[in-house]
């Protein structure tokens, strides 16, 4: 059954994202053809969480980029796509993926200054580039 207010609708898949439920996220999605909600940049979000998730970060890195598309000024997508590079690369161990969830980092933290779980994020990133000085400042200001 699917829910047809689209507040509701909101509700549901944030519950779902909160009960760690990414699989059933990525199908309900999918199959409500995100109708209106492709437009809106907090369903392309969860949508790359979820897929972060199931440990698809190829496919998440799209859902994140295609939220940027409609919203270049979400931090949250920032800091998500920040993670998300960050787990390619301890996957692949390719430093142009650490490069890229650091920039990501920043981004998230130069839209809200005050964003912690960026500043950790961007610290722990700093850490495996070898930039202790950064990460130690990263952490301090978390």
């Amino acid at each position: 059954h699917i829910p047809s207010s689209y507040g509701i609708i909101v509700t549901y898949v944030q519950y779902l994202v909160d009960a760690g439920q990414y699989g059933d996220v990525i199908k309900f999605l999918e199959k409500m053809k995100f109708r209106q909600m492709e437009h809106d940049p907090e369903m392309w979000n969860y949508l790359g969480v979820a897929y972060a998730g199931k440990g698809d970060f190829e496919k998440a890195l799209k859902a994140y980029e295609k939220a940027l598309l409609l919203d270049n000024e979400y931090a949250v997508v920032f800091r998500n796509l920040g993670s998300a590079y960050f787990s390619l690369f301890l996957k692949t161990r390719d430093q142009k993926d650490c490069q890229k969830s650091i920039q990501n980092y920043k981004k998230a933290i130069e839209l809200q200054p005050d964003y912690a779980s960026a500043f950790n994020r961007l610290g722990v990133a700093y850490r495996q580039a070898g930039n202790l000085d950064e990460a130690i400042y990263s952490w301090k200001k978390a």
